[in-house]
């Protein structure tokens, strides 16, 4: 258990690992497993990458932010602002009274069915993402050095 090794496929996914805390990662790119090792080998040319941008990428929606300027303080009405809510109230009041006849007179008109509702959840939306690709760039299959990566060294072969 002292000794940690590890087999790391071309494109940089962890195939088998010695250590028992990294089996359940096996398939996963390797530096969400050991982050300083992979970057490792990335600066000393074991792997390349190749940048590209999906343009039919689909994205979840970002969360909205809440960090707007506190709420202002107590709102005091003004008679103008009563009248125009007591008109707004009569014209609802006659508005519904309306709805009521009319549902009484051709009440045929106003059988529904069950409908499901669309959900008013957050939809995901089209986006342009940049990927990254690693490969295996040496072909050198003999290779022997102990690489510095963050706070340890490790000898790889």
């Amino acid at each position: 258990q002292d000794l940690i090794c590890v087999l790391i496929d071309d494109g940089g996914f962890l195939v088998l690992s010695n250590q028992e805390d990294h089996w359940y990662q096996v398939g996963k790119f390797f530096s969400e497993v050991d982050a300083n090792l992979m970057s490792a080998l990335y600066n000393n040319s074991f792997y390349a990458r190749k940048e590209s941008y999906d343009f039919q990428s689909v994205c979840a929606p970002e969360a909205q932010s809440n960090t707007g300027a506190a709420p202002r303080g107590v709102f005091v009405p003004t008679v103008a602002d009563l009248l125009n809510l007591a008109w707004w109230t009569s014209a609802a009041a006659w508005s519904l009274f309306q709805q009521f006849l009319y549902g009484l007179t051709y009440s045929s008109w106003f059988q529904t069915e069950e409908v499901a509702g669309d959900s008013m959840e957050a939809r995901e939306t089209s986006c342009i993402m940049k990927q990254t690709q690693y490969y295996f760039s040496t072909v050198n299959a003999t290779y022997n050095a102990i690489i510095d990566c963050g706070n340890c060294s490790r000898w790889v072969c």
